[in-house]
């Protein structure tokens, strides 16, 4: 079994980057992220660039999204 790797995507003005990990379906599955955390929902005051944490419906992370 070949294993897959982390895989790190850019917007073309660089602004978001979105980093898939090994357990994503692939890139462009739509509906393969059911639900989202936002990082200030981890930890309180954090300030900084806004991250999100995508999970799939068996609540495995399968990516996280960068926002500048």
């Amino acid at each position: 079994m070949k294993k897959k790797s982390l895989v790190l995507k850019l917007s073309d003005n660089s602004e978001v980057g979105y980093l898939y990990l090994p357990n994503h379906p692939g890139i462009g599955v739509k509906g393969a992220s059911v639900k989202q955390l936002p990082i200030q929902k981890l930890i309180k005051g954090y300030k900084g660039a806004d991250i999100y944490f995508d999970f799939n419906d068996k609540d495995e992370l399968i990516g996280i999204e960068v926002l500048d």
